[in-house]
């Protein structure tokens, strides 16, 4: 705690230690709330380049081998995507898809 106060809140540590247990809860709300905003901060940095990515990789993007283009969304996930939820596949999904890559006698 004390290295958070002086490291990160820039306290002195004869401060930190004439501080009440709700102070300090406030100081450590204060330092989570300016902590999450420079994570979105850094995250919003990331939005052009993982555009420009996206661009740059359907430009040589070889269309009959690969039909489906790149979103930016394929370079970096960023925390307020939406995230498709992934059904699990049934074991008949799983024979389809993977049939030839099962062994016969099951195990």
């Amino acid at each position: 705690m004390l290295i958070l106060a002086v490291c990160e809140l820039d306290m002195k540590p004869e401060e930190f230690w004439e501080l009440s247990w709700y102070d300090w809860g406030l100081y450590v709300l204060k330092y989570n709330s300016m902590a999450e905003k420079e994570r979105l901060k850094q995250e919003a940095n990331l939005i052009p380049w993982r555009s420009m990515m996206a661009m740059f990789a359907n430009a040589h993007r070889d269309s009959k081998a690969n039909p489906k283009p790149f979103v930016p969304t394929d370079f970096f996930r960023l925390s307020f995507d939406e995230v498709k939820e992934v059904k699990p596949l049934t074991e008949k999904e799983m024979k389809v898809k993977f049939g030839s890559k099962f062994k016969k006698d099951g195990n």
